[in-house]
């Protein structure tokens, strides 16, 4: 009977070693997402108070941080705030706009954009939409990738800061294009016959 004991005790020890062991795994599936921090800074700022906006002017620059990281820029912007302070809600810049954006990761992904007339970021999609003549590219950085260089053209395109996906779209008159690089092949050795030394 005290044997039985003895190993049923040995074995709650052991469970509870493996449950001790496996808490730091559980604590990183379970961890909460990663919370984004705007910044921004402009030339010229004009509140208002009743409409809880800012209108931003110069040079512009809108920067967003958490999964990517995305950088805009642009001569004006207006901003919506929430009820938080300094909380950005929406922020449409008004063309021409630039964006930057960099993946996290081993093999980081490199993407810039432009566009004519506008681009709009909103803070619970986490998505940034750009309108007027886009331009985008995307430069790998992982030597293994199929595709190294992807440039895409079109009238409006969608950026998920979140998932990394982009959507690009067309207009009746004009569809939307795109143009990629795949990588270069190194050359492979010719299996050429080694002479043999002289005696």
């Amino acid at each position: 009977m005290k044997d039985s004991h003895r190993a049923m005790g040995m074995r709650t020890a052991a469970l509870a070693c493996g449950l001790a062991a496996l808490l730091p795994v559980l604590d990183a599936f379970s961890a909460a997402p990663v919370v984004p921090k705007v910044d921004w800074r402009a030339d010229v700022y004009e509140i208002d108070t009743e409409a809880n906006t800012v209108l931003a002017t110069g040079a512009v620059q809108f920067t967003y941080q958490a999964e990517q990281k995305a950088v805009m820029t642009c001569r004006r912007a207006l901003m919506e705030l929430g009820e938080e302070e300094d909380q950005v809600v929406r922020m449409t810049a008004y063309g021409p706009v630039e964006a930057e954006v960099t993946t996290k990761g081993r093999y980081p992904k490199h993407i810039t954009a432009k566009c004519d007339t506008s681009a709009t970021y909103v803070h619970e999609s986490r998505t940034i939409t750009m309108l007027g003549n886009v331009v985008g590219t995307m430069r790998q950085s992982n030597p293994n990738a199929k595709v190294r260089d992807l440039t895409l053209r079109g009238s409006k395109m969608v950026m998920n800061l979140k998932t990394g996906k982009i959507t690009i779209e067309g207009s009746k008159d004009k569809p939307a294009v795109g143009s990629f690089t795949l990588p270069e092949k190194e050359p492979e050795e010719e299996n050429t016959p080694q002479k043999e030394p002289a005696e």
